[in-house]
């Protein structure tokens, strides 16, 4: 009862497929025969009413364009849909499939020779560059636009495709070789001119960055960009390595100003915070004057203290100055120090030496009191002592030092030689006085 139904089924479908294809509705008929053998499958009656209506759509449509591709193609689909027929129907039915499949055959070798062989102009023209790559006809050149270096590469690519294409050219291996070089120069140039566009623009912004580290960012990113550029310059054309230098170039120059903006930057921090830490005191050194006296004592030795304090100050700071600008106001400023140093030590010595002239000439006149016949030899050591053992002969001037030796001798003279070892504890006697000396504490320059 149920395969009963399903024939009737089938039948509907066959009868409306054949319906729609005496009507020359061949597609609409085609889903009503696929539905006929659903239903039915192996029915040598669907099959050949589905193999009729197919090849009478191929009539029309040859009789309509004389043949061509998708005629051929329809011949090829029936004539495979027959032989996978074959499987399914009785045995006694593949004779009968057999001749269909052989007048399926014969008809496309009959419209083969009528079809007149149209070439597509495309196809015609492909064919004709292939065949000027192949003998040196056609020169391969690289465009200068990215646009053009993109349009270029879509024709060889369509090129290549029609080379290697099922139904192409067999005898395109020269040409294929030869396009895939060419474009993988074009792909290499496309590559490093868009490198070189997004350099200009990043070196464009460095430039107009205000931030110094804003533009040394900047400069960061192109970094990789440019080491990517110079290895594809060694794979392009040649014309186009005097570029990668260029760049390379500009991007040195500007990252050279950026770095001289840089330590420019930080030089002048460093400076203000030495200003800050040196204005006080330097500003008194600048005004300071020595004194007219030796009094008061260490005017002299608190210049150059002030004066160290200074010069340290800078020294300290001196390795945070990069900028040569900044280095040059440090060692100018360390050399006035140095200058005034130099005046502060020779005002110093000076003092030094006027106060042990004026220790030497009261020695001198005190001591004179007590030589002579009624003269006090006791007192006359104690005065030598006490007017000579504070000086420090190192620090006088030659003149000063024979005023000092003379004077002394003069005194001395006068003094009881050595007799005993009591000589260096009696009083008056010369190895007490230079005893005296040695031990007396001597004033020292810095005092001054």
């Amino acid at each position: 009862m149920g395969d009963t139904k399903i024939r009737a089924q089938a039948q509907i479908a066959l009868t409306q497929a054949r319906t729609l294809s005496s009507n020359g509705r061949h597609r609409e008929a085609v889903y009503y025969f696929t539905n006929a053998l659903t239903h039915a499958p192996g029915d040598v009656e669907i099959v050949k009413a589905y193999a009729s209506a197919v090849m009478d759509s191929i009539e029309v449509a040859a009789s309509a364009t004389g043949g061509g591709y998708e005629v051929t193609q329809q011949l090829d689909w029936i004539e495979a849909f027959l032989i996978d027929q074959t499987a399914h129907v009785p045995s006694e039915y593949i004779p009968s499939l057999v001749k269909r499949i052989t007048k399926v055959q014969q008809r496309r070798a009959e419209l083969a020779k009528a079809i007149t062989v149209q070439i597509d102009p495309e196809v015609e023209e492909l064919t004709c560059q292939l065949r000027e790559l192949v003998d040196g006809k056609m020169t391969l050149t690289i465009p200068t636009t990215i646009e053009a270096l993109r349009e270029q590469t879509d024709k060889l690519t369509d090129l290549r495709q029609y080379a290697t294409a099922d139904g192409g050219m067999s005898d395109m291996d020269e040409a294929v070789v030869r396009i895939d070089e060419h474009l993988q120069v074009i792909a290499n140039t496309m590559r490093f001119e868009l490198l070189r566009q997004e350099i200009d623009a990043l070196l464009d912004l460095a430039r107009k960055e205000e931030s110094t580290d804003g533009a040394a960012y900047c400069l960061q990113l192109c970094e990789s960009n440019v080491r990517e550029l110079v290895v594809l310059a060694h794979r392009i054309e040649d014309s186009r390595r005097g570029t990668a230098a260029t760049i390379v170039a500009n991007l040195r120059k500007i990252s050279d100003k950026i770095s001289d903006r840089s330590r420019m930057e930080t030089s002048k921090m460093t400076w203000e915070g030495i200003e800050g830490a040196t204005n006080e005191d330097f500003a008194k050194a600048k005004n300071w004057k020595p004194p007219n006296h030796y009094r008061p004592f260490g005017m002299c030795q608190k210049q150059l203290e002030r004066l160290e304090i200074t010069n340290r100050q800078i020294r300290a700071g001196f390795n945070g100055l990069t900028h040569p600008d900044y280095i040059k106001k440090a060692e100018k400023l360390m050399e006035t120090i140095q200058s005034l140093a130099v005046k502060a030590s020779i005002e110093q010595q000076k003092i030094y030496n006027v106060w042990a002239m004026s220790q030497i000439r009261d020695g001198f006149e005190k001591g004179n009191d007590k030589i002579g016949v009624l003269g006090d030899e006791k007192k006359l050591g104690e005065l030598m002592v006490e007017y000579f053992g504070s000086i420090d002969i190192r620090y006088l001037t030659s003149d000063v030092q024979r005023c000092y030796t003379e004077v002394f001798e003069y005194l001395f003279k006068d003094l009881k030689g050595p007799k005993n070892k009591e000589d260096f504890k009696t009083k008056g006697r010369k190895l007490k006085v230079l005893s005296d000396l040695f031990d007396k504490r001597k004033k020292d320059i810095k005092d001054f």
